[in-house]
């Protein structure tokens, strides 16, 4: 075995994407399995130099402590530290983290653009999947949608909203993001009263964040309100959610299955909770080439140069011995 090897996992990453290691030199590998076990990642890592995490699996404390020629890690997506709870594990044993903030952007914004327009137009109870045969809905110039984060997929949500006229748009975020607001006609307002102003409440939050919505937030969104979820489960109180919904007061499509109260969840009509099967917002080919290019020129600067402008951990230095490691092309 090589020991300057790339585990590749999951199908994000194009065959092009491989060629490009290749070129620069490192064999590849790929665990095509979207989800895998702790013992086998642990197998596969064994005299990895680097690892580029495409799937599903959790990279744990065993993992990395069993990773002995691991040196940098890249994860295809932002919220790294969800899939890496490890992660500072990995930067006391001089481990490089990179990850592909923005990669996915566009499509995440498309997608819940497209859940906002299903819900207020009721499309599943409108069409086969339902019985209606007339129903009156609102205009997109007559909703107030308000953005909850807006870095790099809010802001493109708010574009798209503003191209087709949508009737008002604010935003909350621990920043305020005045250079933006007279480019994307948003205003800023303080969280309770962006929950009690719009019809339309929209989560583009870090998983760091925590909760957003706790029981007390939903209960100040308007009477049938709507709220669209593509960040993580627990940006919203699941229970108090399904509370306000199967009481008729709230909506909701989240870009994932709930967590909480999942069976009780599977019983309330689409037409008032949808939620994906899976993550798929960002799952579009333009996305995917733009994710698999970002994480390969990651992983090459990290492991010939140390460093890349996506490093997360950049701590990670202090604690690595052996310099020699980096081959500069």
């Amino acid at each position: 075995m090589s020991n300057r090897s790339i585990l590749i996992t999951g199908d994000v990453l194009s065959k092009q994407n491989e060629q490009q290691l290749e070129s620069a030199g490192f064999e590849v590998r790929r665990i095509s399995s979207r989800s895998t076990v702790e013992d086998e990642l642990i197998a596969a890592l064994k005299e990895s130099t680097g690892y580029i995490l495409g799937g599903n699996e959790t990279v744990t404390e065993k993992v990395i402590k069993n990773a002995n020629a691991l040196q940098a890690i890249v994860y295809t997506s932002t919220s790294f530290r969800l899939y890496i709870p490890a992660y500072e594990t990995a930067t006391r044993r001089g481990i490089a983290i990179a990850n592909c903030p923005g990669g996915d952007a566009a499509a995440t914004a498309e997608y819940a653009l497209a859940l906002i327009l299903a819900m207020v137009r009721n499309i599943f109870d409108v069409g086969r999947t339902g019985s209606l045969t007339e129903f009156q809905a609102c205009s997109i110039d007559t909703l107030r949608v308000g953005i909850v984060g807006l870095g790099a997929i809010g802001t493109s949500l708010a574009v798209l909203l503003g191209r087709l006229g949508v009737g008002e748009l604010c935003y909350y975020s621990r920043t305020k993001r005045e250079a933006l607001e007279s480019a994307l006609r948003i205003q800023y307002r303080p969280k309770h009263e962006l929950l009690s102003s719009c019809n339309v409440i929209t989560l583009h939050t870090p998983r760091a964040a925590g909760m957003i919505l706790g029981e007390q937030d939903l209960a100040r969104i308007p009477n049938d309100g709507l709220i669209i979820n593509t960040s993580y489960p627990d940006a919203v109180d699941s229970r108090a959610l399904i509370k306000e919904i199967k009481g008729g007061r709230l909506r909701a499509a989240f870009d994932f299955p709930p967590n909480d109260d999942f069976r009780a969840a599977c019983t309330i009509q689409p037409s008032r909770f949808f939620w994906s099967n899976d993550y798929a917002g960002y799952n579009t080919t333009s996305a995917l080439r733009i994710i698999g290019d970002m994480a390969t020129a990651s992983m090459i600067n990290l492991l010939t140069k140390g460093t890349d402008r996506h490093l997360v951990n950049p701590a990670y230095s202090q604690f690595r011995q052996d310099t020699s490691k980096y081959r500069v092309l």
